[in-house]
């Protein structure tokens, strides 16, 4: 990963385009470098909802939004619903066979609305277990409309000009690392 990352910072490549490189890959997730922020956010091979929410947040957002995973966090106005409707973004993912490390965001159900992306809270998380949460940003108010990629929108959403965290998150990163 960082031979990559060096790589593009050296080309200067825009910050938001790698973002959107390691949030969007499809590849080899074992030997594509832009692969290991799903790797370390997986269970047993398999990507975690749960942990790319809490690193999405936390790495591309600034915010620690983790704590609402299993109750509404209780110093920040986040809520489990963000924390869910953020992981309901990455809720989607599958291998494209068992013995390959390449992702692929597996298609909509046959269930109505057959576009909406969704996620039912799993077992351990509080008083929200067996809901279903559908997918949001953390801006409440925007959501993916269910066609083409998930992971493409929720990137376009973080890397915009007018997200109010992507900005200030990747500032605070740049000047906390220089100083």
């Amino acid at each position: 990963m960082t031979p990559w990352l060096a790589e593009q910072f050296d080309s200067d490549r825009p910050w938001n385009e790698v973002v959107t490189d390691l949030l969007t890959v499809e590849e080899s997730i074992v030997h594509d470098p832009r692969g290991v922020f799903y790797v370390a956010n997986s269970e047993m091979t398999k990507p975690s909802p749960s942990l790319l929410a809490g690193a999405t947040g936390r790495i591309f957002l600034g915010v620690q939004i983790g704590c609402a995973e299993c109750h509404n966090h209780p110093f920040a106005p986040w809520k489990q619903e963000d924390f869910w409707g953020l992981a309901a973004c990455f809720g989607r993912l599958r291998h494209t066979s068992k013995n390959s490390n390449q992702l692929t965001e597996a298609p909509a159900d046959d269930a109505p609305p057959a576009r909406e992306v969704t996620i039912i809270v799993p077992e351990g998380a509080g008083k929200a277990v067996g809901t279903v949460v559908p997918a949001r940003f953390l801006d409440r108010t925007t959501t993916p409309d269910g066609t083409g990629s998930v992971r493409g929108q929720l990137a376009a959403w973080i890397t915009a000009r007018d997200n109010p965290f992507f900005a200030k998150a990747q500032a605070n990163r740049f000047w906390a690392r220089m100083f």
